[in-house]
């Protein structure tokens, strides 16, 4: 099976694939003080970690 990072955009969006430039913005959104409501939120480090091992 050959799998292809393909970019898929839209009239308003665009979906591509996760990269390491998605990391820091993430994080971001994450601390806009309403991130309690989203609980892997909270665990910045396991999910960083998480995202770094499949980026790689």
């Amino acid at each position: 099976m050959f799998i292809r990072e393909e970019t898929l955009e839209g009239q308003h969006v665009a979906l591509e694939p996760l990269s390491a430039a998605h990391v820091d913005p993430l994080r971001e959104a994450v601390l806009d003080g309403e991130h309690w409501k989203l609980g892997y939120a909270n665990e910045w480090p396991a999910l960083k970690a998480n995202l770094e091992s499949k980026l790689s």
